[in-house]
């Protein structure tokens, strides 16, 4: 019975976790659609801050998040696939043409007081 118990607590934890780390991969698109590199910044871990982003801003019109659907959560790691459409000004020009997209984010935090931050994204 004990076992039991601790599982399903073990559950309730682990989906408390999901609506935080959630609302930073809305906040990325909210801010990517901005065209707000700054604020993007501020939803990433720190092995982005010190790398050159180009975020292509000039040729995007906007970037819309369709759906964000958990795929796995721990207490420190939780990764969605995230399905978005992009719309840019003229293809052909940087790395992503309009289109849908469908990319995997990988976010993580240090320990259960730090802050959620995308770690990783991408197609995959």
């Amino acid at each position: 019975m004990l076992l039991t118990f601790t599982g399903c607590s073990k559950s309730q934890t682990q989906l408390s976790n999901s609506p935080e780390s959630k609302q930073v991969v809305e906040n990325y698109f909210k801010y990517w659609n901005g065209k707000n590199g700054k604020a993007i910044l501020s939803t990433l871990t720190e092995r982005y801050a010190t790398s050159k982003m180009d975020w292509e801003f000039e040729n995007l019109k906007s970037v819309k998040l369709n759906s964000i659907k958990e795929e796995s959560n721990t207490e420190l790691v939780v990764i969605y696939r995230v399905k978005f459409a992009i719309k840019k000004k003229k293809n052909g020009i940087g790395s992503l043409n309009s289109g849908n997209y469908t990319w995997s984010f990988t976010v993580i935090r240090k320990d259960k007081n730090s802050p959620w931050l995308i770690d990783n994204y991408g197609e995959g």
